[in-house]
């Protein structure tokens, strides 16, 4: 095969697997430094180039791979104990990880990078929901100080002075909340974008609607009128939240128990759990 249909072949692989250091990203690597000689370099120094990314991928779709592979699961089960063991999503991904790993030898190796790289990036999206739960913690902390500050003060702030206050304060904060909402919902649109886009319509990461939804995944007993001052923001959310549980949520549960039926390991559940926290 020449070597621009190989190179081809190669790099589509490629484009379905996820980024992992020390084996995927090698012949990602050697994928690059190979397109650009056939730009710039001698044929003599392609072929260099090209044979390497040859033995590199030959050695990740081989078995002289499988213990970096082992290696690589093992580490997504210890990010997943620094997780909350009783969520359901975790129970899932766990499950999911361990068949990998029983599997592994016996699958394609092509549809094993195709799942490791859904896996991490749902590892990925509950990682930030912790980092958005503390920042939403720090959040109310900062808030609750200005309050009794305020309190106790001869002449105490009106309502929007201490508003303008809090926001001041609590900057650094909203920023992090600001971030990692957005970080949640880019990640969803790549695991689980059919819900997210298809069936919920939620397709603006920048709508109040999404936003929100953000922020009730990462802690969904979170105080409804902070809500507005966490996203740095001023006004009543509450018809955002009923837009968003009555209007989006409710109407489509058959369809996100369905979908979690067939992906136990995704967000999606947080999603359907909303929908019963708010009938409860």
């Amino acid at each position: 095969m020449a070597i621009i249909e190989t190179l081809a072949l190669y790099k589509g692989t490629m484009a379905r697997v996820a980024p992992i250091n020390g084996i995927t990203t090698e012949v990602q690597n050697d994928i690059t430094l190979t397109e650009k000689a056939l730009i710039k370099e001698p044929l003599s120094t392609t072929l260099g180039y090209f044979k390497q990314l040859s033995e590199h991928y030959e050695w990740l779709m081989g078995a002289d791979s499988l213990p970096a592979l082992v290696d690589y699961l093992d580490g997504l089960f210890v990010r997943l104990n620094d997780l909350s063991p009783q969520s359901n999503i975790v129970t899932a991904i766990e499950k999911e990880l361990k068949e990998i790993e029983l599997t592994l030898k016996n699958t394609d190796r092509e549809q094993v990078f195709v799942n490791i790289k859904r896996i991490t990036k749902v590892i990925e999206q509950l990682e930030e929901l912790k980092k958005l739960s503390n920042s939403m913690e720090n959040y109310v902390t900062i808030r609750q100080y200005v309050i009794q500050n305020n309190k106790e003060k001869a002449m105490p702030k009106q309502a929007l002075q201490l508003e303008n206050e809090v926001a001041q304060r609590a900057s650094n904060e909203v920023e992090a909340i600001k971030e990692s909402v957005n970080k949640v919902l880019k990640g969803l649109e790549q695991t689980d974008i059919y819900i997210i886009h298809d069936v919920l319509n939620l397709n603006r990461k920048d709508s109040q609607t999404a936003q929100v939804l953000a922020l009730l995944l990462a802690n969904a007993k979170v105080k409804r009128t902070l809500i507005a001052g966490m996203l740095g923001l001023y006004g009543n959310f509450n018809p955002v939240i009923s837009r968003l549980i009555n209007g989006k949520l409710k109407p489509n549960r058959e369809q996100l128990t369905e979908y979690i039926q067939h992906t136990p390991a995704t967000l999606v559940q947080g999603i359907l759990a909303l929908i019963d926290k708010s009938e409860a």
